[in-house]
């Protein structure tokens, strides 16, 4: 109870809006022993664009929900600051134990230019669904943060058309 409480308290309670783009979010854990470090943030970056980030901090319990907590802050704070998704990425890398090991991704959408931005460390890539309904995963990325020698975070690029959506998604849903 204490993990699950500290995890819910650590998630957004609610998406920004932005003219032009419906968000939705849900987390629901497999059981309430199953409560971990899975976590998802949405926000407003300048020049009306919109960071989004999906993560997943191996393991689980009362630890592992901390760490979810102080990688989401600084997420948020570096994307904040301006960095680039790679660059937030690497600044991440270096906050993480080699005990530890997580999965994130970071993408900035640009709805005015209709492009994306992001960097994945082990992520499941996003799934883009074209107005036709056409499906795209996003490849690219490189390994997860933790456990490994730190990498090389590889800024992607995509262009979107008008009306896609973008899903972004765990590890517990496939």
């Amino acid at each position: 109870t204490v993990a699950e409480t500290l995890q819910r308290s650590l998630l957004p309670r609610s998406l920004p809006s932005l003219p032009g783009i419906a968000a939705a979010a849900r987390y629901l854990p497999a059981s309430p022993e199953a409560v971990g470090g899975d976590w998802y943030d949405m926000f407003r970056l300048p020049g009306g664009r919109m960071g989004l980030v999906m993560g997943d901090v191996a393991g689980r319990g009362v630890s592992v929900a901390s760490l979810m907590g102080q990688l989401r802050n600084a997420l948020r704070a570096y994307a904040l600051e301006g960095y680039p998704p790679d660059v937030v990425m690497r600044r991440l890398a270096g906050m993480i134990d080699r005990t530890e090991m997580a999965t994130v991704l970071y993408l900035i959408f640009d709805g005015g230019a209709g492009k994306v931005e992001f960097a994945s460390a082990g992520h499941l890539p996003p799934l883009v669904i074209a107005p036709d309904g056409t499906p795209q995963f996003l490849e690219g990325g490189s390994p997860p943060l933790g456990g490994l020698r730190p990498h090389a975070y590889t800024p992607i690029r995509a262009d979107l058309m008008p009306g896609s959506t973008i899903v972004l998604y765990t590890d517990g849903l496939v």
